[in-house]
């Protein structure tokens, strides 16, 4: 405790801490729930394993989060709650002490499972972080994790690697050459969150709506129609991994309501490429004994390969009624 206490105190945290929880959510970082008499904080302990240069990463954050800020004070919105807040030791959004640490105040929230006014909400927060993010230079975006929703790469990457049946082999083959076809669609490289998912979302314990959009630590250039695919895909399927075409529409509907640039098959094309993409990912570390996904068992990883395979595919085979749902909930924007 006395060596937390100490990195806390560089951020400004001087009271003693009262208790000290470890959160165990998380795959990559060390997390803990500080407690104290200035209030409650999240440390965390950066994987430098998984994040080689996490300067660059906070570096990309603090980039982002300054225009989501100046986009939330120009619209009358701005909140500490919208989004974490880094405090700052020795001028820096992070502490190099024997580990790369940040801090942040806690952001109080609930754990409710999806329905449609929450995604609603929650595809508004995405296009509402797509919009204020629109303007950025990318070139002053660092790459963090070199490949990270390369799409194309990581599907290879498990087809090149021993042990895959004849029916994976298959299912991988048809969603690879569907992807190399369609990377059309995609809209030019932008600054994108890269790990939109409803774990990642802060739901408000007064209104049960999504609030905040947290884990920015992959943010980095990227492709709009990725975030769009990931957070449909985790918030917004049904229980045999079909997109929930409820869910879909009401989600779409809060997302085109803050930003409509996006292509409605461009958007359906993301929804079967992440899963695509997260089913070979999962299956790579499971074969290869890559172990990127340090945190979850292997049978944990198996289950999570195949529910994004089977979404993937039936995404696939319903990719003309999505774009349909998807078409019909762009709206003309409200800003």
């Amino acid at each position: 405790m006395e060596d937390l206490s100490a990195i806390l105190y560089s951020f400004g945290i001087t009271a003693p801490v009262k208790r000290c929880e470890r959160i165990t959510t998380g795959h990559i970082n060390d997390t803990y729930k500080i407690y104290s008499d200035e209030g409650i904080f999240i440390l965390q302990k950066i994987n430098t394993d998984v994040f080689r240069n996490p300067q660059n990463v906070m570096h990309n954050i603090e980039y982002a989060q300054q225009l989501i800020k100046q986009g939330l004070q120009a619209d009358g919105k701005y909140d500490s709650r919208k989004f974490p807040e880094y405090l700052r030791a020795e001028n820096r959004n992070y502490l190099l002490n024997n580990g790369f640490w940040r801090v942040y105040r806690y952001i109080e929230s609930v754990s409710l499972p999806p329905d449609c006014r929450s995604v609603k909400a929650f595809g508004a927060l995405l296009g509402e972080f797509h919009r204020y993010t629109e303007s950025a230079d990318i070139s002053r975006l660092y790459t963090t994790i070199p490949g990270f929703h390369s799409i194309e790469k990581n599907i290879s990457s498990v087809l090149h690697c021993g042990g895959l049946t004849a029916a994976q082999k298959s299912a991988f083959h048809s969603l690879l050459d569907f992807i190399t076809r369609s990377e059309k669609l995609l809209s030019p490289p932008r600054l994108v969150h890269n790990d939109v998912k409803w774990a990642n979302v802060l739901t408000d314990p007064q209104t049960l709506l999504p609030e905040t959009l947290i884990d920015y630590d992959t943010v980095m250039a990227g492709y709009a129609a990725f975030d769009f695919g990931d957070a449909v895909r985790s918030a917004c399927v049904t229980r045999s991994f079909e997109p929930d075409y409820e869910l879909l529409e009401s989600f779409a509907e809060g997302y085109f309501s803050e930003y409509n640039a996006l292509g409605a098959e461009e958007a359906a094309f993301g929804i079967i490429a992440v899963a695509a993409e997260l089913s070979a990912r999962y299956l790579y570390d499971i074969l290869s004994g890559d172990n990127y996904f340090a945190g979850l068992s292997e049978s944990e990883k198996t289950e999570k390969y195949r529910r994004n395979l089977r979404l993937a595919e039936n995404s696939f085979n319903m990719r003309d009624e999505i774009t349909d749902i998807i078409s019909k909930a762009k709206v003309s924007p409200q800003h």
